[in-house]
């Protein structure tokens, strides 16, 4: 069976109220938001010249920022199954 719904703009649904709240505590935060011509207009554009559209430089993000890895090596793995056995017995 399949089952239809119509979203009725003109009425109350419940995600235009969580859409408003959102829009609120943004607005609040003075959080930007992106609008629905403005992100028209950037799709048009990147259609018209066939490649994305790049805002963050080389230094974006935490490139700047030294950040420890961990490696969980194959030993560590069987040191754990074997401790469990142990539990086991």
């Amino acid at each position: 069976m399949r089952t239809y719904h119509i979203e009725h703009s003109s009425g109350w649904t419940p995600e235009a109220e969580r859409s408003q709240v959102l829009n609120n505590r943004l607005k609040k935060l003075k959080i930007p938001q992106l609008s629905m011509d403005q992100l028209t207009a950037m799709a048009q554009l990147m259609s018209q010249l066939d490649k994305p559209l790049i805002f963050n430089d080389e230094n974006w993000g935490m490139i700047q920022k030294s950040l420890p890895e961990w490696v969980v090596s194959q030993a560590i793995d069987q040191l754990t199954v074997a401790g469990m056995q142990e539990q086991v017995s």
